[in-house]
């Protein structure tokens, strides 16, 4: 496994700009677990916030056991002032 190699840092630092400069995507979404505190971590690093902390459940296959889940999303203008304050 990858943990800790900041692998998943480094593949949000594509699939962003990717996704807003190349597919003109409006808005990105990430669901994690809610007790993952890195990627939740991550994603308030890259610029994601919280839009639904409903805590619905998801089947992790790590494990095999049941996980609130925790929902982020991005907006397209959220992202570029975003990028733009921290260049």
């Amino acid at each position: 496994f990858f943990w800790g190699d900041r692998v998943m840092s480094e593949t949000i630092d594509m699939i962003i700009p990717f996704a807003f400069n190349y597919l003109d995507l409006i808005n990105l979404y990430a669901i994690t677990a809610e007790d993952n505190l890195r990627s939740v971590a991550l994603l308030n690093s890259k610029g994601f916030s919280i839009i639904d902390n409903k805590k619905g459940l998801f089947f992790s296959q790590v494990g095999g056991r049941c996980h609130k889940s925790i929902a982020f999303g991005l907006s397209r203008n959220d992202y570029f002032k975003f990028f733009k304050n921290s260049s």
